[in-house]
């Protein structure tokens, strides 16, 4: 059964859905109802009037009997039995007079109302009126039922028929959503010390934080207290949870002023996938409770996602056993003894737990643990580059991939600046390789994230640069300080004089804005120098 009412967010604005398959009709409808200042959706079939209403909120609907493949009683009957609160159904047809007992099978059917053609349109618009003022009354009752008062976000009621709809459709898609589980931390000091209204204002800023960092399709409901509760729904991994939580808790740093005191707010945040955890809805809500309650013992603050296999905390507690790095040298292609820095290659130093470094990336993706793995691989890579950095004084690159199994998160701003911290102190010089660069030149939070690092001294390495496109703006705008030719585009230009035009003409952009670029194939010593006459800066010795 589907609750219609329940799929979508309610507006001011009544939608009145008029099935007909003549298009004069339609139009002759539309004309009448133009005066009402109501939204009109039009269908010339019973099945595409299904469509709509499978997608869309709709309010009243005045429908046609006689109808090609499916007539109006048909479709009727199709609409109370697959929706809890079907919307109310004025049937409008030539064919009273015609058909035996045709209107008491309409009431039968749910209809509210029978009216024959031709339509008499200030009756037709008294009745309209009358359901209108109806359907109004009835969605402010089901606003005061089903919000928070305070928030305006969902309440507990509320946002367990939402979860269990889009639980529904989930499976049925075999798409993935997640419940995020949120507590604040020190909210009944603040209470205690401050005062009912103090704590108000927190709740109030942490529900518009929340509002903020989600989609128009996601979810989020105060459950009670300071318990609060988000469904993401069509996600690809707990990664982009996981991401969606770290912009809740960077919304979260903002100090929130109340009455010219400066309030703290901080959130524990527990993560629940479904399928991956469990595809019951209670089951779901219990385990990211199950995470949030691990996240506020292990320290507050911080994002925790349900593991509920034992052996995944036992192979989690055996990555520092597994995984390695090592170090291929990025050199000048006229002289490989000049070594401008080194590329961090994860490795498996056995294949005893997992198979390839990919499985490591969907186990750690799956379990939220992306970057607890980068951080054990670039604690390796470090470790290496001092070794092999002989001269004290000079200060190595490490390009280094926060690789992540879903290939729509590309870095996490705030892990990023962590590392530039960390690695700064150790006299390394992060460079991060961006795979994805080409999927987010349209996003403008991108571009602001990358002026960001730059200013924390951060250096950008755009990978696979031409195998799609070229990125002549980042190049421009001096966000990115190297560049690695696509290996396609380079094999191309090993044999095709136009491919070694573009690739001149690329090297040549980026040396004009202090920008290096680096050929990552396998060259010969004639390779080598071809290339450099091309402009070209560095290779990668594998």
């Amino acid at each position: 059964m589907v609750d219609i009412n329940n799929t979508f967010s309610v507006n001011n604005t009544i939608d009145v859905l008029v099935v007909d398959d003549l298009d004069a009709n339609l139009f002759a409808m539309k004309q009448m109802l133009l005066p009402l200042n109501v939204n009109i959706l039009l269908a010339s079939s019973a099945t595409q009037g299904l469509r709509i209403l499978l997608n869309q909120k709709v309010d009243i609907i005045l429908l046609d009997y006689s109808m090609p493949e499916m007539n109006g009683l048909e479709m009727a009957e199709i609409i109370h039995s697959q929706f809890n609160e079907p919307p109310p159904i004025i049937f409008v047809t030539a064919h009273g007079t015609y058909i035996k007992e045709l209107e008491q099978a309409c009431y039968e059917m749910g209809a509210i109302d029978f009216m024959e053609k031709p339509v008499r349109e200030h009756i037709l618009i008294a009745k309209l009126k009358v359901l209108m003022a109806l359907t109004e009354q009835k969605e402010r009752l089901r606003q005061l039922a089903t919000t928070d008062s305070l928030t305006g976000l969902k309440n507990r009621m509320a946002f367990a028929d939402v979860l269990k709809f889009n639980l529904a459709v989930s499976l049925r898609q075999k798409t993935s959503m997640a419940v995020l589980a949120f507590d604040l931390d020190g909210f009944k000091l603040v209470n205690d010390q401050y005062g009912h209204a103090a704590g108000d204002e927190l709740l109030i800023a942490f529900s518009n934080y929340l509002k903020k960092c989600t989609r128009e399709s996601d979810v989020a409901a105060r459950l009670g207290g300071d318990e609060f509760n988000v469904l993401l729904t069509n996600i690809h991994s707990v990664n982009e949870a996981v991401s969606v939580a770290d912009k809740i808790l960077q919304a979260c740093l903002q100090p929130v002023i109340f009455e010219g005191i400066s309030l703290q707010l901080q959130t524990s945040i527990g993560i629940a996938m479904c399928p991956e955890h469990t595809s019951s809805a209670m089951d779901i809500l219990k385990f990211a409770d199950a995470a949030l309650y691990n996240a506020k013992n292990e320290g507050k603050g911080i994002i925790r996602v349900y593991s509920q296999r034992p052996e995944d905390a036992i192979a989690l507690n055996k990555l520092n056993n597994v995984i390695d790095c090592k170090l291929l040298p990025v050199v000048n292609l006229g002289n490989e003894s000049n070594i401008a820095g080194y590329q961090a290659i994860p490795i498996l130093k056995s294949e005893a737990v997992f198979n390839n470094y990919f499985e490591v990336l969907e186990f750690t993706g799956r379990l939220g643990k992306q970057q607890q793995l980068n951080e054990l691989v670039l604690n390796c890579a470090i470790a290496s580059a001092k070794l092999l950095n002989t001269d004290k004084n000079k200060k190595p690159k490490l390009f280094f991939n926060f690789e992540s199994y879903d290939s729509s998160v590309i870095f996490n701003l705030h892990q990023l600046e962590k590392n530039i911290q960390k690695l700064d102190q150790l006299n390394v010089q992060l460079v991060v390789l961006l795979n994805n660069w080409q999927s987010m030149l349209c996003n403008t939070n991108f571009i602001s994230d990358l002026k960001q690092l730059a200013k924390n001294g951060l250096e950008v390495c755009l990978l696979d640069v031409g195998s799609t496109s070229i990125p002549t703006n980042l190049i421009k705008l001096d966000l990115c300080q190297y560049i690695v030719f696509s290996n396609d585009f380079i094999e191309d230009a090993k044999s095709d004089p136009i491919f070694e035009i573009l690739i001149s003409g690329v090297a040549k952009l980026a040396k004009q804005h202090n920008c290096k670029s680096i050929v990552a194939n396998k060259l010969t010593t004639a390779e080598s120098i071809k290339f450099a006459n091309l402009e070209c800066d560095y290779k990668v010795l594998s």
